[in-house]
């Protein structure tokens, strides 16, 4: 059999809807990232050491409030309205709209009392007042995020691809150009904060636009409201405190509680280069996954919701090119961002480069992820999720502090760090022996 050029190879690949769309997001994960670097350059720069780590502290704070406002419901609108598209059932549209919506109503009750304790909480943990006034601004900023979540997803089912992409880069450039003209104006740490709320602030009109132009099909959110208190969604709810809990340790506990962590037994100035470190590590993954990760997220409920032998193939396809782009970037940062740290972002930060390259290996493990956690929202395999995060996040933790007399306190929290990648492994083989080796025995994967 005769082989088809390469120039025809790549022809017929970009043919596929599911690479095209891939490209479009990693085009947009280049330009974020490429606007990630300037904003950290921009903060890094006009803050210095000792005030971007109380700014990383008040992140982590901030991050770990949040907890409590996180339901669940944008990773469950994600995985459920997805599904129920894919079904055609405008019974479960509605049923998933108006979960969200009650849900999102509920989290907002609840960021505003955060908001409102937010500075006692921080002197109470030990931590100075400023930090609480700075976490209330981050806090006001995540309520106003509902209707963005929406949005965007809508735009995505709907193939809009393009357009999300625009939408989230103007967001991030708009907050950088805000943020540093008002640092210049001499707001500090402020600056960055207002920037972040007036935005967000924009986009809750615009998103509630977007809703209304491209819902085509699915129903208003004023028709949703109407039943706003009808039952039918407890399925929804159990499922999105499990995605909820989930999310809140694998994405606030960690970084957020290592940040917070680290301010209470290391100096600022050391919150500050680690908190860069880890930023450049995390880079290649942030560079390559996120348009993988998002429409694998949407792609796989899909198969399920219609033809499930097509999900293993799927699947291992996914993994394979993940990995293999990882291999590459990680490659490629270990050369090029040691010898710019000290140009681009001052000799005092110079301290984060052995960091950074410990801690870049990590991003070979992102890969699963982009398989693993769609199916584990989809086949109830959250509590696995959970335990094995939670686990991670508090032996990490535990091996901080008995490294912590050891060795540096940057190095230690960054051993942590690498342990909460490590053991996430767990999460994976144990996925692999519930949805294929006992599928492969005949057993149906929905009743494990």
């Amino acid at each position: 059999m005769t082989r088809k050029p390469l120039n025809q190879r790549l022809m017929d690949l970009s043919r596929v809807p599911f690479v095209r769309n891939v490209a479009k997001f990693q085009i947009s994960s280049v330009v974020m990232t490429i606007t990630g670097f300037a904003t950290s350059i921009a903060f890094t720069r006009m803050l210095g050491l000792e005030q971007f780590g109380v700014y990383g502290v008040a992140a982590g704070f901030a991050g770990i409030l949040s907890i409590f406002g996180s339901l669940g419901q944008e990773a469950t609108l994600v995985t459920f309205l997805s599904e129920a598209v894919g079904r055609k059932s405008q019974e479960d549209i509605k049923a998933v709209l108006r979960y969200f919506l009650q849900c999102s109503l509920l989290a907002t009750a609840v960021y505003l009392i955060l908001i409102l304790i937010a500075p006692s909480l921080a002197v109470f943990v030990g931590s100075d007042k400023i930090v609480g006034q700075y976490a209330q601004l981050l806090l006001f900023s995540a309520a106003l995020n509902a209707p963005v979540v929406l949005a965007f997803l809508l735009l995505q089912i709907r193939g809009k691809i393009g357009l999300v992409s625009v939408l989230e880069n103007a967001r991030a450039v708009s907050q950088l150009v805000l943020a540093v003209i008002l640092l210049v104006l001499g707001y500090n740490i402020w600056g960055i904060l207002f920037a972040t709320v007036l935005i967000a602030l924009l986009y809750v009109p615009l998103s509630l636009l977007i809703y209304a132009i491209y819902r085509k099909d699915m129903p208003s959110l004023s028709s949703v409201a109407v039943t706003l208190f009808h039952r039918g969604t407890g399925t929804y709810f159990k499922q999105g405190i499990w995605i909820a809990a989930s999310r809140n340790i694998g994405q606030k506990l960690y970084p957020d509680l290592f940040y917070v962590v680290l301010g209470s037994t290391a100096s600022y100035q050391t919150v500050g280069l680690f908190r860069l470190a880890l930023r450049l590590a995390k880079l290649p993954g942030d560079l390559i996954m996120p348009g993988i990760t998002r429409l694998s997220a949407v792609t796989i409920p899909k198969i399920v919701g219609g033809d499930r032998k097509a999900l293993k193939s799927s699947c291992i396809k996914i993994l394979k090119g993940s990995f293999a782009m990882s291999v590459v970037a990680v490659a490629g940062a270990a050369i090029c961002v040691p010898p710019l740290v000290p140009v681009v972002y001052g000799s005092e930060f110079s301290g984060a480069i052995g960091a950074f390259l410990f801690m870049l290996p990590i991003n070979l493990l992102f890969a699963f992820d982009t398989v693993a956690m769609p199916i584990a929202r989809l086949y109830k395999k959250m509590l696995a999720v959970i335990v094995v995060t939670l686990t991670g996040v508090l032996i990490g933790i535990g091996l901080y502090y008995l490294l912590a007399p050891l060795i540096t306190p940057l190095y230690a929290i960054s051993s942590s760090i690498v342990y909460y990648y490590i053991h996430a492994l767990l999460l994976y083989a144990y996925l692999y022996w519930v949805l294929l080796l006992r599928n492969k025995k005949g057993g149906a994967v929905q009743s494990v």
